[in-house]
């Protein structure tokens, strides 16, 4: 599966939200992806789990739950020797410890909230989401 067709399928599932979200790394962003919508469809869930495995991250942004993940998996006794997500909003730059690959790279950016221009503004941030602060 191509990154183009990942990210249209978030598109036509309706699964890549604008607005103003905070993240699971409590990180501000313009964008939200919920991998949910998307794999809730038996067609793309099995397409993008061929892609890349049976185990991964849906969105890595700073590599935080990966990283969790991984310690989680090392403390079991497992030797981690990779990672993968449906899609990097990071562009490359999270660091999980190990090597890591994406079906997409999707270049939204996300902020502190004190530089967030949206709270500046006044704009109520939503956190959507199965993992609750």
């Amino acid at each position: 599966m191509r990154a183009e067709q990942v990210i249209e399928k978030f598109k036509t599932t309706g699964a890549l939200l604008e607005g103003h979200f905070i993240l699971s790394s409590r990180l501000h962003s313009t964008a939200y992806l919920q991998c949910a919508l998307v794999l809730q469809f038996p067609l793309e869930a099995e397409q993008m789990a061929r892609a890349i495995a049976e185990s991964y991250e849906d969105v890595i942004t700073t590599g935080g739950s990966t990283r969790e993940t991984i310690a989680a998996l090392q403390r079991a006794g497992a030797t981690v020797v990779g990672a993968a997500s449906i899609i990097d909003r990071s562009s490359g730059a999270a660091d999980v410890g190990v090597p890591r690959t994406a079906l997409a790279t999707l270049s939204v950016p996300s902020v502190e909230p004190s530089f967030c221009e949206l709270c500046k503004r006044g704009e109520q941030a939503i956190k959507p989401g199965s993992r609750k602060q």
